[in-house]
């Protein structure tokens, strides 16, 4: 396993997380201002840990020669 790819796991991970913990009401409650932000640092994150897990970032959608 790659490091990329080893990242990629933990990014995943943590963003299954931070969704998870934004279920919690008296979470949710303590932080509902951020709560928009959370969702956004959490698809972010588990999309982040995507792209490294299957060995293509983000920035590299095109092909070069």
């Amino acid at each position: 396993m790659r490091t990329g790819q080893a990242v990629g796991v933990v990014l995943v991970l943590l963003g299954f997380v931070t969704l998870y913990l934004l279920r919690d009401p008296l979470f949710r409650l303590i932080v509902f201002v951020f709560e928009f932000i959370g969702i956004v640092i959490g698809f972010i994150l588990l999309l982040a840990g995507l792209a490294l897990i299957f060995g293509r970032g983000i920035w590299a959608s095109r092909k070069r020669y």
